[in-house]
């Protein structure tokens, strides 16, 4: 009753407060990193924005709004960029695949006579124990992969994260919407 109740509230939330295009993620795409973007645009200086608008709308929620923005005023010259890493990056794209599914299904449309579970993180056979995941084994490949393919964008000594730190301070000047403006 009580997971039921919970999905329909996040799938409103999700609905009411998202992104508009949010069903054109392509989340196998961004699980690899950076690199795809790059190659399929590679003459285009606008191929990173579908990234930084990810930053915006999803990685961001992993922290308060009020957290990020005291860190912010606190740290003069900080980026968001320097408080979100690899492992966070892959948790959200995994999270978003894991649930996507359900979050879009509509359970008034008289359609599909069964509900959608969720890919990695069904809880079924598993005893639920402390300090242990729920999440399948293919679940935690899908992000251990996804760490692995955005730590050299995260590595601050290596040659990614300075362009990527430029376009997204770019990025924010000319194509942030209002809300998120407290990311500067």
């Amino acid at each position: 009753m009580f997971s039921s109740i919970f999905t329909r509230i996040v799938t409103l939330l999700f609905v009411i407060t998202a992104d508009p295009n949010r069903n054109t993620l392509d989340l196998d795409m961004l699980i690899q990193g950076i690199t795809p973007y790059l190659m399929a645009n590679i003459n285009d200086p606008n191929s990173l924005t579908q990234i930084f608008d990810f930053f915006a709308r999803y990685v961001r929620k992993l922290h308060s709004d009020r957290h990020i923005k005291n860190t912010l005023a606190s740290n003069p010259g900080t980026s968001f960029l320097e408080m979100i890493g690899p492992s966070d990056m892959a948790f959200v794209i995994c999270m978003l695949k894991n649930s996507m599914k359900v979050w879009m299904h509509d359970p008034t449309d008289g359609n599909s006579s069964t509900t959608p579970k969720q890919l990695y993180t069904r809880g079924e056979s598993k005893k639920r124990q402390f300090g242990k995941s729920t999440m399948s084994a293919e679940g935690m490949k899908y992000f251990q992969e996804g760490v692995k393919n955005w730590k050299p964008v995260f590595d601050r000594k290596g040659p990614l994260y300075g362009s990527i730190k430029r376009g997204w301070d770019e990025w924010l000047q000319q194509d942030a919407s209002d809300k998120v403006i407290y990311l500067c």
